[in-house]
């Protein structure tokens, strides 16, 4: 007949943190159905760059948009309709990044990724980068629907 010890405190399972490993799950889970919510694109068709990028054209002028500064207010833009988890420390949508430099004539995509934390700055400090950028995003918005779910 086999008898039962009462467990030792090596053995048995550590249920508090079961506890807290179920809350967390919970919590993460519950973040990713916020950060999709938040995050939802206004467009995910990458062909929808090139007329983001007639627009841009249009209010920055043909020199402009040749300078460093105004391909910033570009990616802002774009950034703003694209999902902007690039923006918050995620990686931009696969393909992304090179059809963003195949659009601004830039040799090296890796160029993106070093302007993203400066459009951020110069959006926030700078009225008219800001009013660029909106302005952008307006006319596009006022042609096209919001066409993308995630």
């Amino acid at each position: 007949m086999k008898t039962f010890e009462t467990s030792t405190q090596e053995d048995r399972l550590d249920f508090s943190n079961i506890n807290r490993i179920r809350k967390l799950r919970n919590s993460i889970n519950l973040a990713n159905v916020e950060i999709n919510e938040i995050a939802t694109p206004y467009t995910c068709d990458m062909e929808s760059l090139i007329s983001v990028y007639r627009i841009f054209k249009s209010i920055v002028g043909e020199q402009s948009e040749t300078t460093s500064y105004g391909r910033k207010k570009f990616l802002m833009a774009v950034m703003d309709l694209s999902p902007p988890m690039p923006l918050a420390g995620g990686k931009m949508r696969s393909g992304l990044r090179q059809k963003l430099a195949d659009v601004m004539n830039i040799k090296t995509h890796t160029t993106i990724s070093a302007n993203l934390q400066d459009v951020m700055i110069l959006y926030r400090n700078y009225r008219d980068f800001r009013r660029d950028v909106n302005m952008i995003i307006k006319n596009y918005l006022k042609n096209n629907d919001k066409t993308c779910e995630i």
